[in-house]
């Protein structure tokens, strides 16, 4: 082996032995192996003269770099003594316990991730495999960026896949209804539409929380009761799968502000839920509430008896029974179903296989949403009331 004239050459090709270079000094002073250009400082490398004040600290290890003028620019990379942990770039900064065993810092400042070119100043690190590159680097205001780009060309970028081969992505869940750009957790989906895996069933009268925004409500008390839902103002997009009110009772629903609106935009301030009956997709448009089906809406319930009713789609309800009236005057006839709004017409027909000319009058104007008075006469003769059973059929909604 040829040696140049100004080698050191310590040991030979045939010597058996272990060959050491050492620096040696008191605690607190460099030992340091220097390179140059041309008389001036390129790099140097070695032990830092910080203090050696026990458990292992001070003598920590650097490799430092110079400018064209030998000037010292910083460290590239330091290895901390006492832990082996090793830190890469910055100004010299010891590696910080318990923060990893690896730690490179960058040159301060921070910001997006270039999108075109093929440098970029805020990028910390780059793991390059073939012509692309993982990038990492941090903004300006704090937070962290991870690009995936061609490194000839930032503007080509490129997917990352998180355990393709199976295993769960853990990211925090944010506060319920956030509307950032970061990734969503499975928990944050289920409290932004509304947890629609819950359902609460009351007993009782219950104000609904925010939080409840989505879940089954059910009442099966033994009377009247009210639930009032959460405001829809500001809430657009939110709402109620369900409420179904399972008892022999009436379930109003009420809100602070707004209103509710069936499908023909009837607006109304609460909402009636017959026993028996549910409300269905009910949900705001950040004003008022909207009742796709159900109560208030639209409809499948219907019972098909002799005395019985049918909701259809529109809002419309149609009823049917039969009713013996009185001789003595108007009696009321109770509709098998309470119309929710009101009535709309009611036509009654006498049963009768006679000649006698009996009218069914049901009286419209003393109508209520529960009952309708109701007299047969016999028209043969001067008008007369009649005890009569009629067919009886009404319109309302």
């Amino acid at each position: 082996m040829a040696y140049e004239p100004n080698d050191i050459v310590l040991g030979n090709t045939a010597y058996a032995g272990n060959v050491n270079v050492s620096m040696d000094s008191l605690a607190g002073y460099n030992r340091i192996c220097s390179a140059y250009t041309g008389g001036v400082y390129r790099w140097g490398w070695g032990a830092k003269g910080n203090a050696e004040s026990g458990s292992n600290s001070g003598s920590d290890w650097f490799l430092s770099n110079y400018s064209d003028a030998g000037v010292f620019q910083g460290f590239s990379i330091i290895a901390k003594r006492s832990t082996g942990f090793v830190g890469i770039g910055g100004s010299g900064t010891l590696p910080a316990d318990g923060q990893g065993q690896l730690q490179v810092l960058g040159s301060g400042g921070g910001g997006s991730p270039a999108s075109s070119g093929t440098t970029d100043p805020n990028q910390v690190v780059c793991i390059k495999e073939g012509s692309v590159g993982l990038r990492f680097g941090f903004y300006a205001a704090g937070g962290a960026w991870i690009q995936n780009s061609l490194f000839s060309d930032f503007s080509a970028n490129y997917a990352i896949s998180l355990n393709p081969n199976g295993g769960s992505v853990t990211v925090p869940t944010a506060p319920q209804f956030d509307n950032g750009n970061h990734a969503a957790s499975t928990a944050f989906v289920q409290l932004a539409l509304g947890n629609t895996q819950a359902a609460s069933i009351y007993g009782s009268g219950q104000t609904i929380a925010t939080a409840q925004f989505g879940q089954f409500l059910q009442y099966n008390g033994t009377s009247n009761a009210t639930f009032t839902l959460p405001t829809p103002v500001g809430n657009g997009g939110l709402g109620f799968p369900v409420i179904w009110n399972n008892s022999a009772y009436t379930l109003t629903l009420s809100i602070p502000a707004g209103t509710f609106l069936g499908p023909y935009g009837t607006a109304t301030a609460t909402l009636v839920i017959p026993p028996n009956t549910s409300s269905e997709f009910i949900y705001s448009d950040g004003y008022n509430y909207y009742t796709a089906a159900g109560a208030g809406a639209i409809s499948r319930a219907s019972s098909l008896a002799s005395s019985g009713y049918q909701k259809l789609p529109s809002g419309l309800i149609i009823q049917w029974g039969t009713f013996t009236t009185s001789s003595s005057g108007f009696t009321n006839w109770t509709f098998p179903v309470a119309f929710p709004n009101g009535v709309y017409q009611v036509f009654g027909t006498p049963q009768q296989n006679g000649a006698n000319a009996y009218v069914a009058q049901p009286n419209l104007g003393s109508a209520t949403t529960s009952y309708i008075p109701i007299a047969s006469t016999n028209c043969a003769a001067s008008p007369v009331y009649v005890a009569q059973t009629v067919s009886l059929f009404a319109i309302g909604h």
